[in-house]
């Protein structure tokens, strides 16, 4: 049996006078050439471009991403112009999101440690910490009353409670201070 194509192998269609410059190919293809990407047929699509099931191309990610899946604005890669780190899935000039912390080595925003409010240059050196919720049931009760579980910031943490000679500080924003000592 002979099978007369009008388009070249792998197209499932093709423009009408050029059978090689594929405009469909074909789904179920073993050697998985199934994605259209600039007039061919590919078993991927390339990096700063994903496969749209819409327009059933490979089209452009976002200019911001590198690199991207599913829709051009939902970035997996970042290291466009100044667009250098990834966070939740966009590409950022920097990671001045509060919370988290810039990642040369990876070019990610990583998060701090879920004790700190904000951290800095590592994920645990803790430069805020998330505000108490509620007050103490007495002035002499111990910081576990509150309802927030890391109010304290001593030392580039957030504690529980103060350490063994220091005192909360209730009536300014300097968590921890020495009993006696203003």
């Amino acid at each position: 049996m002979v099978i007369k194509a009008l388009c070249a192998y792998p197209c499932k269609n093709c423009e009408p006078t050029e059978k090689s410059t594929c405009t469909e190919c074909f789904a179920n293809l073993t050697d998985g050439l199934k994605y259209l990407q600039l007039g061919r047929c590919v078993s991927k699509c390339a990096v700063g471009r994903f496969y749209n099931k819409l327009t059933k191309h490979c089209d452009l990610c976002d200019e911001t991403c590198l690199d991207c899946k599913d829709t051009a604005d939902t970035c997996i890669a970042c290291g466009r112009g100044d667009y250098l780190y990834l966070f939740k899935n966009t590409c950022r000039r920097n990671c001045d999101v509060t919370g988290f912390l810039t990642n040369s080595s990876t070019n990610e925003c990583d998060p701090c440690n879920s004790k700190c409010k904000s951290c800095d240059k590592n994920p645990d050196k803790c430069t805020s910490c998330h505000p108490r919720k509620g007050r103490p049931l007495s002035l002499d009760a111990t910081v576990k009353n509150w309802k927030g579980k890391f109010p304290l910031f001593y030392r580039d943490d957030c504690r529980a409670e103060c350490p063994s000679g220091q005192a909360a500080n209730t009536t300014v924003k300097m968590p921890v201070r020495r009993r006696g000592v203003l």
